[in-house]
């Protein structure tokens, strides 16, 4: 009886409007409710439908024990799509409601928004990324609600550091733009990883916007003797340097320490750092694919956001099964979780980063026409990422 129950209330929450401000179709007294907030095109993109397909399934196994979690049934309530000005409604909306925590599957801009809106004040908020943003406040403390699966994107300084240790070399070259302090960060960072362990380096900081004066910074990385250069620079002096010295015929490995994109793609020979690689490459997104056909007959496409939804969702599960709901004492358990699937990955949360304590990250080189080629996998531990700091109003 009870699980009928159940599922006339998750029909209720996809028909009706979440995010009403009203009475809310998941209040019942055997009901813990959490809030999903889709991916940026819709529940019925490609990535949406994965995301939902990923915690339904999790949902399932979470309720069919008669005992569910601490006696209680998990629902995921499936929230409207959400922009950044409308994020202060929405938590008043969700603490009206009393949701138990929420989980974001947002742009970035909109994630950072809830950041603002969330850090401080519960109910705990848990991040499917969070890459490109701080989690900690001016004082170097994680927030207390804000939780994410994702390393800081420094942490690609981390991995490429310690891969260009791995080939070792006389010196390291790195150039970084003075005024991107994202770049800035990564590039110190590395520097202090190279020269920790014995690296000599060559650091060459400049405005890319005003510079006209590549040559001259390839002839100094050259004149150094060094055979590889980390740049910390925007994609399109990146492929200005890569353009500059496959003209010149210049054997100089080139590694970019900011986030991927299609300008890059044709710079054969450039390798990167990447976290979210080893998850869409994970031969365990195959068993997952199974699962959700055999436990829900549900298909899709996008194995990796669906194991990612899973994760996010089952570490909100594990923190609920040892601390119940109440917001400060569910946050203070989100930080010590253990042992969360991901892929073929077993993580450990950090409760210095509220960030999973190591994470693996594949260096990869672009290769003709574009293909990927894995050249190693590097763990990254959060507590040595370069974090920034998130400014709260």
């Amino acid at each position: 009886m009870k699980k009928i129950a159940v599922l006339a209330l998750l029909v209720l929450s996809l028909v009706g409007s979440a995010v009403s401000g009203g009475a809310d179709p998941l209040a019942a007294p055997w009901i813990w409710s959490v809030a999903v907030v889709p991916p940026p095109g819709g529940w019925l993109a490609e990535q949406g439908v994965a995301v939902r397909a990923g915690l339904l399934l999790l949902q399932g196994r979470l309720n069919e024990p008669a005992e569910g979690v601490r006696g209680f049934d998990v629902i995921f309530s499936w929230d409207d799509a959400l922009l950044p000005d409308a994020v202060p409604d929405r938590v008043e909306a969700w603490r009206a409601r009393g949701v138990v925590a929420v989980l974001s599957f947002a742009s970035p801009e909109t994630d950072r928004a809830l950041a603002l809106a969330m850090g401080r004040q519960g109910p705990p908020l848990l991040f499917a990324g969070g890459e490109d943003f701080p989690l900690k406040d001016l004082s170097g403390s994680p927030l207390p609600y804000l939780f994410a699966l994702s390393q800081e994107k420094t942490c690609r300084a981390n991995a490429l550091s310690d891969y260009v240790l791995r080939q070792g070399g006389p010196v390291v070259a790195l150039l970084s733009d003075l005024l991107e302090p994202d770049l800035l960060r990564g590039h110190d960072e590395a520097r202090h990883r190279l020269e920790a362990r014995g690296m000599p380096t060559l650091s060459l900081l400049f405005r890319t916007s005003a510079d006209d004066a590549l040559l001259s910074r390839v002839d100094e990385v050259l004149a150094a003797r060094a055979t590889s250069a980390l740049l910390f620079l925007d994609p399109l002096a990146t492929l200005d340097l890569w353009a500059l010295t496959r003209r010149m015929g210049y054997s100089l490995s080139l590694l970019y320490g900011g986030p991927f994109g299609p300008p890059l793609g044709t710079a054969e020979g450039l390798l990167f750092a990447d976290q979210d690689y080893p998850l869409a490459t994970d031969p365990q997104l195959e068993h997952l694919r199974d699962d959700l056909w055999l436990d829900e007959g549900l298909r899709v496409a996008d194995g990796a956001a669906a194991a990612r939804a899973y994760s996010l969702g089952l570490w909100l599960a594990k923190a609920l099964e040892a601390a119940g709901p109440e917001a400060s004492a569910l946050a203070e358990a989100l930080g010590h979780v253990e042992s969360i699937a991901l892929g073929s990955q077993l993580l450990s949360i950090d409760s210095r980063t509220h960030r999973p304590l190591l994470s693996v990250l594949a260096v990869l080189e672009v290769g003709p026409g574009g293909r990927l080629i894995e050249k190693a996998f590097v763990d990254v531990r959060s507590f040595e990422v370069s974090d920034g700091r998130l400014e709260m109003p």
